[in-house]
């Protein structure tokens, strides 16, 4: 599987800060992303880890991950998303090809 670099905008802060380091369960990394101070910072924590889940985990099957205000018009526009970044968590494209959306 190829090296994809994130595009989150919030991935090198978090990966900086330690927050993933040395995990070893699901619910160490809520336990984690639970001490940030706003539910915004425990949303971006989590959409980081979603990335970077879907782009290296084999079985996750992806070749695309786009998080949410990087999916391209033409993708919006073929999944009926709305052009604001509402509505929806980010899109992959899976290996055969589908595009997935996860609604909000």
């Amino acid at each position: 599987m190829p090296h994809r670099s994130p595009s989150h905008d919030r991935a090198t802060t978090y990966v900086s800060s330690g927050l993933f380091k040395g995990l070893n369960t699901f619910s160490e990394l809520e336990r984690r992303i639970e001490q940030l101070p706003t539910e915004q910072e425990r949303g971006a924590a989590f959409e980081v880890f979603v990335e970077a889940h879907l782009n290296t985990d084999e079985a996750a099957q992806t070749d695309e991950v786009w998080v949410t205000g990087k999916v391209p018009p033409e993708i919006r526009r073929e999944l009926n998303l709305p052009a604001s970044d509402y509505g929806y968590d980010g899109v992959f494209r899976t290996r055969l090809g589908e595009l997935v959306s996860k609604a909000k």
